[in-house]
């Protein structure tokens, strides 16, 4: 019989138990019963919307800065700071955070 498909939220969950559990991905897998192909697409981010057809967000949080900077810049995570004269192509952010988050 076919496990129920696990929400988004239990997935991000799984994710983070791998990420600080320091083991191999397979190991992982067979220790949990994940299939690894499934766990791979989660773990780097390309699984496909679920039917409910509805688009990802990133929580956006301004903060005012004593610094002037004509331009945008966007705060990824880890220290990183993506400072740009203009607005980056939306496609382009999207690549950047899926990039970033699968390291």
């Amino acid at each position: 019989m076919r496990a129920l498909p696990r929400a988004a939220e239990e997935w991000q969950g799984i994710v983070a138990a791998f990420r600080a559990s320091g083991v191999g991905r397979d190991e992982f897998c067979q220790k949990h019963g994940i299939r690894p192909a499934t766990f791979r697409n989660w773990l780097y981010g390309r699984r496909k919307q679920g039917s409910t057809g509805r688009n990802s967000f990133v929580r956006v949080e301004a903060t005012p800065t004593s610094v002037s900077f004509d331009g945008v810049e966007v705060v990824l995570g880890n220290g990183l700071v993506l400072r740009c004269g203009q607005l980056p192509d939306p496609s382009y952010l999207a690549q950047l955070r899926r990039a970033v988050a699968a390291c």
